[in-house]
């Protein structure tokens, strides 16, 4: 029906697809944050389509590279961070960003 959901959250409308921004201000929005925001990052294994929407939206990408996809390390588009593994994902944001435990449930 045109609606995207999310666990725990209204659904979304239909927005465009990836590459274009949309469902990224979308996010924001809800989430109560401001565009662009370092502090939101879109990892995804596409640099036309992952990459291309995290940059359009202003955030941090992560590129996990696959070896399928050639990417120009000079473009404007080219990712902020390239990983080889998701795994390699949790050192990368505990070096970047400050990291808080949930509050624990009452």
């Amino acid at each position: 029906d045109g609606e995207v959901a999310l666990p725990g959250a209204p659904a979304l409308p239909a927005l465009p697809a990836k590459p274009d921004p949309a469902a990224m201000h979308e996010i924001a929005k809800r989430w109560g944050l401001e565009l662009p925001n370092e502090g939101l990052v879109m990892v995804g294994d596409s640099p036309t389509h992952d990459v291309g929407f995290g940059k359009a939206a202003g955030v941090t990408t992560v590129l996990l590279d696959s070896g399928r996809s050639a990417f120009d390390s000079s473009s404007p588009n080219a990712p902020d961070v390239t990983v080889v593994h998701l795994a390699d994902l949790p050192a990368w944001f505990e070096e970047r960003f400050e990291l808080a435990a949930p509050a624990p449930a009452l």
